[in-house]
């Protein structure tokens, strides 16, 4: 269930203020308080400078204090503090602090985080080491915004997610210093504005359900499909009939737009029962014959009804049968 800003288990957020701002967390689940306020857990590599056998370490509630050094980011051990730990189930808790697979899990409060549209390496490879504790799907790694799976090329039509308010507009160039994907530009045409020189990390692809698209970077590359479900920068993509749902996630500049090759590639939901949930054709079944992109950028469903009629609905407004 997503909470009000929109914030999703699973999502990737940046912390804006504080001793993790500039940090990379992973959203656990939303949380409302005693007093109704509204916040979001968050799992965060921790930075507790904790010590076997010391008693040094930033305090739970320790904000982030001018010329004093705040601790490198490093996963959790159980070997430094095993005396005074208390194991529930995947979790671990030691003083205030909740601990799961090595990563910490702090609460912010929803003027705290953003999503997040990069992720340094060395955070990287922490979470993905987290991954590995867990033994489980912890996280897609599709779905984690490094750089490195970003692409851009020019022609692409895009999101400038820079100062206030979103504008849209068009890649013509590229550029990157040698080695260096963090300072790596692209010169936009933005809507009103003219020629923009705009670091890759304000920038998203405008990819919207319904779109046919390849991946370019990360787990799922060479793999092609619709785009089904997008919140915020993250894309749900459904490769065939078969499947009908989203098979997989990634982030929404490790693709581009393709052509579907309709002699190789099933439409997604084709010839698939559903029956309809929003009227007039409430509680009726049906089939799947065909789905589209209407002028309102929304994605559509067309039905054959059991009575021999047809009918055009949003993907949103049936329910597939089994």
């Amino acid at each position: 269930m997503h909470d009000e800003r929109g914030f999703a288990p699973g999502q990737w957020v940046q912390i804006r203020r504080g001793l993790y701002q500039g940090d990379v967390g992973l959203v656990h689940e939303s949380y409302k308080d005693n007093d109704s306020a509204r916040g979001v857990k968050v799992l965060v590599v921790p930075r507790l400078n904790l010590q076997a056998g010391s008693e040094n370490y930033y305090a739970p509630s320790s904000k982030r204090k001018r010329g004093v050094p705040r601790p490198s980011s490093e996963l959790f051990e159980l070997a430094k503090c095993k005396h005074a730990l208390v194991k529930r189930g995947d979790r671990y808790i030691y003083k205030s602090w909740a601990f799961e697979h090595g990563l910490l899990l702090k609460v912010f409060n929803l003027s705290s985080v953003s999503p997040a549209r990069e992720i340094p390496i060395s955070l990287f490879h922490l979470f993905s080491e987290s991954k590995k504790r867990a033994g489980k799907d912890l996280f897609d790694t599709a779905t984690m915004p490094l750089p490195s799976f970003w692409h851009f090329d020019p022609g692409e039509k895009v999101i400038v997610h820079y100062k206030d308010h979103p504008t849209f507009g068009t890649v013509l160039m590229s550029e990157q210093e040698a080695g260096e994907m963090e300072k790596s530009w692209c010169v936009v045409d933005v809507v009103n504005q003219g020629h923009q020189r705009v670091m890759v990390r304000y920038l998203e692809k405008n990819i919207i359900p319904g779109n046919f698209v390849e991946v370019l970077r990360g787990a799922y590359t060479g793999k092609s499909g619709f785009v089904v479900g997008k919140i915020d920068d993250h894309l749900g993509i459904c490769i065939g009939a078969r499947t009908s749902g989203i098979d997989f996630r990634v982030h929404a500049n490790s693709v581009k737009l393709a052509t579907p090759n309709y002699s190789n590639t099933e439409t997604p939901w084709l010839n698939v029962e559903v029956k309809l949930l929003a009227q007039p054709y409430a509680g009726q079944t049906g089939w799947v014959k065909d789905v589209f992109v209407d002028s309102n950028r929304s994605l559509q469903l067309l039905i054959y009804l059991c009575t021999g009629n047809t009918c055009t609905v949003g993907h949103s407004e049936v329910l597939e049968r089994w």
